[in-house]
């Protein structure tokens, strides 16, 4: 994974300095440019998503505390989607609907932890009642 993060962070390093060369010579290259390093950079991202879905697969098939460990991920993935569509609403200038889109993330995150609180609190009324 550390060399397909070096190859994205040397191709988007390219692509930038592309785009302010490009910038004052014509500025619709320059748009051309930049989707063909997000299109690079999304494109190397699922391909490495492949080993990590994988290699989770196998760690939660394993593991004793599976339903904890998908409801880890699915805050993860939770909270990149969140992040990533506040930042694209960012780049497009939208700020409070940037902030909109981080504060459902978060409430999405906190429903999902509900259950877990639920019955944490339940351990501790159990461990009370036994002392």
């Amino acid at each position: 994974m550390e060399n397909e993060l070096i190859r994205v962070c040397a191709l988007a390093l390219v692509c930038s300095i592309g785009a302010l060369i490009l910038k004052g010579i014509n500025s619709q290259s320059v748009s051309a440019l930049r989707i063909c390093g997000v299109i690079a950079v999304f494109g190397t991202a699922v391909a490495a998503a492949g080993t990590i879905f994988s290699q989770t697969a196998e760690l939660v098939d394993v593991s004793t505390v599976g339903e904890y460990a998908v409801r880890m991920l699915k805050a993860l993935g939770l909270a990149m989607l969140s992040g990533i569509g506040a930042d694209i609403c960012r780049d497009c200038g939208e700020n409070t609907v940037a902030t909109g889109v981080e504060t459902v993330g978060n409430l999405a995150i906190l429903s999902l932890c509900i259950p877990l609180f639920s019955e944490l609190i339940g351990y501790a009324h159990t461990l009370l009642e036994m002392g």
